[in-house]
């Protein structure tokens, strides 16, 4: 029983011992790639310097608010905080994009809501849900996604953002399930 135990004990420490080989081959990896990262960004200005290129800045407001929005609250100061216009244009969801329209959608749309919060929503508002139609940001959305699938159809995006939201409940349920796994 003692011999058992100590294998069991010699497994786990070499177990250990591999993953911290991994995960320090990782970070000496990291390491380098940002090295080289920034050996690149140097050679890039010294470029634009002898060809008098102005060097180009992207300037990306960072959001007023946290996302995903947990509560009705944070929608409506979302709401307000996207009448300014540089708040709009560094909306992440713009640059969220998946492999077709639907999944476009459904990505924009869990990482705008937390589960919890979109099954207190509603397309229309229906039994006393909050309306999420004519927010400001749905138009943002609906405007990204027609500028990368331009032959999308109004009609379809109303489905699936309808159907996302009934499944919130579902999908709510399903990530209490798998945190709760975790924690056992």
């Amino acid at each position: 029983m003692v011999n058992i135990k100590n294998f069991n004990i010699y497994q786990m420490f070499l177990i250990n011992i591999l993953q911290y080989n991994l995960l320090q081959n990782v970070y000496e990896k990291r390491v380098k790639r940002k090295i080289l990262l920034e050996s690149y960004t140097d050679r890039l200005i010294k470029i634009e310097e002898r060809l008098n290129i102005a060097p180009v800045h992207h300037e990306v407001t960072p959001l007023s608010m946290e996302l995903p929005l947990k509560t009705i609250e944070d929608i409506k100061m979302f709401e307000i905080s996207l009448l300014d216009d540089a708040q709009s244009n560094a909306l992440v969801l713009k640059r969220t994009l998946g492999s077709n329209k639907r999944t476009t959608l459904c990505k924009m749309f869990a990482k705008l809501f937390d589960y919890n919060l979109a099954t207190l929503c509603s397309w229309k508002g229906r039994k006393h849900n909050f309306r999420v139609e004519n927010l400001r940001v749905i138009k943002i959305m609906f405007d990204a996604i027609l500028k990368s699938f331009p032959n999308m159809k109004n009609q379809v995006m109303d489905l699936a953002e309808i159907d996302w939201l009934r499944s919130a409940q579902r999908l709510n349920r399903k990530k209490i399930m798998e945190l709760t796994k975790v924690k056992i």
